[in-house]
């Protein structure tokens, strides 16, 4: 599957090469999210002050939230 709306100055994240359920698939096909499951704009320098562990709500950093590297933590 191609998101030819997606702008081509956003940034795609997180491959995952599970394709998902039945419905999924009969949607997208076989491998639709090889590449990327999500998209969003370029991240700017501090970005990192607003992920969850930051401003999330109480307990989600320590639920796991935190554990997932996040490419405002890459900036």
């Amino acid at each position: 599957m191609e998101f030819n709306h997606f702008p081509a100055h956003f940034d795609y994240f997180h491959p995952n090469p599970d394709s998902g359920g039945p419905r999924s698939l009969a949607y997208a096909g076989e491998g639709w999210r090889a590449k990327f499951s999500s998209a969003g704009p370029h991240l700017t320098p501090g970005s990192e002050r607003f992920t969850l562990d930051h401003c999330g709500p109480p307990g989600a950093a320590e639920a796991g939230a935190a554990l997932v590297e996040c490419n405002a933590k890459k900036l």
